[in-house]
């Protein structure tokens, strides 16, 4: 294969060679067409197309044998570079035994140069199927490679293309103009109804449910306020005054005379009645709100005041006979 190889690469040389010469001779014959007869220049050129198109054709032939030439040449240079880094590594392990004692110097030189020498075989002929790979690649690359089409006799000139008709121009209407036209009542029905203001949400939200119960309120028991100390009534006394004498001199004032109620004898628009037994006037009762019975009702007077000892609710702030604060217990 070694042998054949250069042959087969000069053979496709002189082909690549030849089709290059016949593509130049038509480049230049065409620059003198317009100073020669056509029928000469026909004649010429059709004779330098076919010579191409025998010659292109010669190297499609050959391109399935380049394309086999190409795969074995790559297969061998792997095989080569396998060889060199196997070798390599042999070397690297007999020069680390020397170095350990195990050849002496004199061995190792031996050894060693053994190694150089397939190292460089390796690698020169690594080099010589680097370099015709990369021929063989190059040859294929350029056979492959179509020729140029064979120049026809001349012709008119390949009509323009027509330009393209001018798109219709927009509608120079403005988009609300074109709503407010024939389609305003297909544009209004078809757009979503407003969205409802805020204060719709809050009062849905507020607004109570049907099916929700509202729990009843209870009134509170109204806490009466601490009762009004009032004297108590005492009897019209007679006229000191005698009949037909001047009157004497005034009575001593009293502490009630500055009340006007609580004079005795002075008039009173709804008077309490008076109370032997005691002078404080009955604490009012307890009003009744709602139907509710006040709760004080089932409690008892178990608070005494420490002022005048009167027993009170425990729930009271204030004594009712004399007002003190019960708070301080």
């Amino acid at each position: 294969m070694a042998e054949k190889e250069p042959v087969a690469l000069d053979a496709l040389n002189g082909l690549l060679k030849e089709r290059q010469r016949y593509e130049e001779w038509l480049k230049a014959l065409e620059g003198k067409r317009a100073a020669t007869p056509e029928s000469v220049y026909l004649r010429v050129q059709t004779d330098y197309q076919n010579r191409l198109n025998d010659v292109s054709g010669k190297l499609a032939e050959r391109a399935g044998e380049l394309r086999a030439s190409i795969d074995g040449m790559t297969s061998r240079l792997n095989e080569i570079r396998g060889e060199e880094t196997q070798q390599r590594e042999a070397r690297q392990e007999a020069e680390l035994r020397a170095a350990v004692g195990e050849y002496t110097d004199k061995q190792w030189k031996e050894i060693g140069g053994a190694w150089d020498k397939e190292l460089g075989r390796l690698a020169k002929e690594r080099g010589t199927v680097e370099g015709q790979l990369t021929e063989l690649t190059r040859i294929f690359t350029l056979s492959t490679k179509d020729g140029d089409a064979p120049i026809a006799s001349p012709a008119s000139p390949p009509a323009a293309e027509p330009a393209p008709a001018p798109r219709p121009p927009q509608s120079a209407v403005p988009l609300s103009a074109r709503m407010i036209g024939g389609n305003r009542t297909g544009a209004i029905g078809n757009q979503p109804p407003p969205p409802p203001p805020a204060s719709a949400y809050v009062a849905e939200a507020l607004r109570p449910s049907a099916q929700t119960p509202i729990s009843p309120v209870v009134p509170r028991a109204a806490v009466p306020e601490p009762p009004t100390l009032t004297a108590p009534a005492r009897p019209a006394e007679p006229s000191r005054v005698p009949p037909g004498g001047s009157p004497g001199p005034a009575p001593a004032k009293s502490p009630f005379d500055e009340f006007p109620v609580l004079r005795p004898g002075a008039s009173a628009p709804s008077p309490a009645p008076a109370r032997t037994s005691s002078a404080v006037a009955t604490p009012p009762g307890v009003p009744r709100s709602g139907g509710t019975q006040d709760p004080r009702s089932e409690q008892h007077k178990t608070l005494k005041c420490p002022e005048c000892a009167a027993s009170n609710y425990p729930t009271e702030w204030y004594c009712e006979r004399c007002g003190g604060e019960l708070a301080t217990m």
